[in-house]
């Protein structure tokens, strides 16, 4: 035996998005509303040229630069496969967001395609657009009663027979410096 020992710190755990309907379509209505970002020319280059090399290391199939449509809502909930803390958020209290086009259409997560495009004038449009939308959103939130109270009876709904629970052990300290 070597004599090895091994010890193990969980610092993180992440879980899926609680979708909510109701704060979805008021999410939606805004962006309707607000519409899609509006692209130049040299933009659209750009993205094209970011695509470039996602087109040839990954095949990318992607026709568009850009991906400025707005789909309608949903039959079933879109489910993202990437990790964020937003989904623990989504586990306590109703949660709603949305996608707004920042980055080439394709780009992969964590790219050096999307450092590019977010500080271009892609990512701002895209942003602003974004904000706008949850501003609009959580204003109707804030003073329509009804539409809090139908965010929090989907939220009850999807809650039901769920209970959070986390691997990190409790008590324990946030970690003081990030790998």
């Amino acid at each position: 035996m070597s004599r090895t020992k091994v010890t193990m710190q969980i610092d993180t755990d992440c879980h899926e998005i609680i979708p909510n309907a109701p704060i979805s379509k008021l999410v939606l209505k805004h962006l309707k509303r607000v519409g899609a970002p509006k692209f130049e020319k040299g933009e659209l280059d750009l993205a094209k040229q970011l695509q470039t090399s996602i087109r040839a290391d990954f095949g990318l199939k992607e026709q568009k630069p850009l991906d400025d449509t707005i789909d309608e809502f949903p039959e079933k909930p879109y489910q993202d496969a990437g990790s964020t803390d937003v989904g623990d958020i989504s586990w306590h209290v109703p949660t709603g967001g949305l996608q707004a086009a920042c980055f080439a259409a394709g780009s992969p997560g964590h790219s050096w395609q999307n450092v590019a495009a977010a500080g271009s004038p892609i990512a701002h449009k895209g942003m602003m657009v974004a904000a706008k939308v949850l501003a609009l959103s959580a204003v109707e939130l804030l003073q329509d009663p009804g539409a809090l109270k139908a965010a929090k009876a989907d939220f009850q709904e999807r809650m039901k027979d769920r209970k959070y629970t986390t691997l990190i052990p409790n008590g324990q300290k946030a970690p003081k410096t990030i790998r």
